[in-house]
């Protein structure tokens, strides 16, 4: 009838590694691919340097084509591989032979960012080419708001625009339109824009009001507290999903 394993510990530790391990996978397809693996290998380097942390975890090492691979190996090929696929205009293409695509430059800059806070040495002046591309398009005026909102989220957790005056602005002013943030925003962008108005350096009113919003999206189940996509306005261009989302 099939085989039954139970583990038992004293910590949550144990069971994390299993999962943290799902996450560490080679770095290999198009540059949105790569850029999506690494970030939790990011995410993972950064909880490791915790004091006391990284005894209770096991990393196992990823096996390619018969080699074996640690996690830093595996973060070294990976940024070698998006840094080809980068643009002399500072976006980064898919395979590194065509157009650059902002979203996909999008998710290359974030995840730099994370890799910057695992302290993590990163290609900076590919960074700073890559930041000042995506500035020179949230300037765009051609840009949906829920795009806007999401170039904001990028570029305020970079040390280089953490406290841009225009951007701080673009957020103050959307977060005050309440037709904007109870109608016309996706869950996807109302959740970002949460984040950034949580990070601090905002009023607590617009921060409340904002939060408020989101909390009457949100869905409570025997599964848990999850935010699905808005019926009224899915944000496709980025990939939104209930998942993502939460």
């Amino acid at each position: 009838y099939g085989e039954v394993t139970i583990k038992t510990s004293a910590t949550l530790a144990v069971f994390l590694s299993d999962a943290l391990n799902y996450l560490i996978q080679y770095p290999y397809g198009c540059s949105e691919q790569i850029a999506s693996r690494l970030k939790p290998m990011a995410i993972i380097k950064a909880g490791l340097n915790i004091p006391n942390i990284q005894e209770n975890f096991k990393l196992k090492k990823v096996v390619e084509n018969g080699r074996e691979y640690t996690l830093d190996q595996l973060i070294d090929i990976g940024l070698n591989e998006i840094y080809k696929n980068q643009n002399s205009n500072g976006g980064f293409s898919l395979w590194g032979d065509g157009r650059e695509s902002y979203y996909t430059t999008l998710k290359v800059i974030d995840m730099m960012v994370a890799m910057k806070k695992a302290n993590v040495a990163i290609n900076e002046n590919s960074f700073n080419r890559g930041l000042t591309y995506l500035y020179d398009k949230f300037n765009n005026s051609t840009l949906s708001l829920d795009s806007k909102i999401v170039f904001a989220s990028v570029l305020l957790s970079s040390d280089q625009y953490k406290h841009n005056a225009s951007i701080k602005s673009f957020i103050e002013s959307t977060a005050n339109n309440d037709k904007i943030i109870k109608d016309n925003l996706s869950n996807k962008t109302l959740s970002e824009l949460a984040v950034i108005l949580n990070s601090g350096n905002f009023k607590s009113s617009i921060v409340k009001k904002v939060n408020d919003v989101l909390d009457n999206r949100i869905d409570i189940d025997s599964r848990g507290a999850f935010l699905e996509k808005n019926k009224n306005n899915t944000f496709y261009d980025y990939y939104e999903t209930p998942i993502a989302n939460t």
